[in-house]
């Protein structure tokens, strides 16, 4: 990991977070990314930095520069849990990294997240791709329909995105994992929980599936990480196809958020 990595991890990641301590928010980095930019400064630079010379650097306010200090400050712990997440095959990869996600970064733009916890194989993502999404409820019918689209997105040399989400999420795997398709997987919750699956670890080793995670390895479900999932799934995918929804819900949401910024 080169040292603007370990910068933009210090300032934005959730992991060793304790009373008082308010890592960076996606919004919050985009806008110091951008000042940096200006200046023509790295971001490994501020791990340098004195709380004086931040202040004058960013012509800041002195609670935000003591805000950076104090992250910067949990740096050896921080990096203590990093490096357990890497003993269970669980990766960091951010912004500053080659490669890091491209299509994501190119349509999401500045509003891309600082970084993913991933594990698989990143080459997976310069594959042409279909997102597959929809109800967690799937009648007969739905999941024949869904069945037939998967398999032939695969006869066609299209990896599948997904969400991982209950219903047609995991019908896609499903049938893309039967048929020897490979799978591009953002994950809202636990992805050492996803790993404690046999068939799910031998996929990954196999090289037909990559898990991508926004939140922390071991987080719980949260609907709002789960809203905020659906936005990847369609700015990674050459197209993505809604197999069922009803008007509201994380499904209708998402493709209407699509619809609007033209991912």
């Amino acid at each position: 990991m080169n040292k603007d990595s370990q910068a933009i991890l210090i300032l934005c990641s959730n992991i060793c977070v304790g009373d008082g301590l308010h890592p960076l928010k996606p919004s919050e980095w985009k806008k110091l990314a951008k000042q940096l930019a200006e200046r023509n400064i790295a971001p490994s630079v501020l791990l340098e930095l004195s709380k004086d010379e931040i202040i004058n650097t960013l012509n800041c306010e002195e609670a935000y520069a003591n805000r950076i200090i104090d992250l910067i400050g949990r740096s050896a712990s921080l990096f203590f849990e990093v490096s357990k997440y890497e003993n269970m095959g669980i990766s960091l990869i951010t912004r500053a990294d080659s490669n890091y996600p491209k299509r994501i970064k190119q349509r999401l733009g500045e509003s891309c997240p600082p970084y993913f916890f991933y594990t698989g194989d990143l080459n997976l993502l310069k594959k042409r791709s279909i997102g597959f999404v929809g109800s967690r409820t799937m009648l007969a019918d739905d999941i024949t329909f869904e069945t037939n689209l998967v398999k032939n997105a695969i006869n066609n040399k299209y990896a599948i995105v997904s969400g991982g989400a209950r219903g047609a999420d995991t019908i896609s795997e499903e049938v893309a994992l039967e048929n020897n398709g490979r799978i591009i997987e953002f994950l809202s919750d636990s992805m050492i929980k996803k790993l404690r699956k046999s068939d799910i670890v031998k996929a990954i080793q196999n090289g037909k599936l990559l898990l991508l995670s926004v939140v922390n390895p071991d987080a719980g479900f949260n609907v709002g990480n789960a809203m905020n999932r659906n936005k990847f799934i369609f700015a990674q995918a050459d197209a993505v196809i809604a197999i069922k929804s009803i008007n509201r819900g994380g499904t209708w949401n998402g493709v209407i958020e699509n619809l609007k910024k033209k991912y």
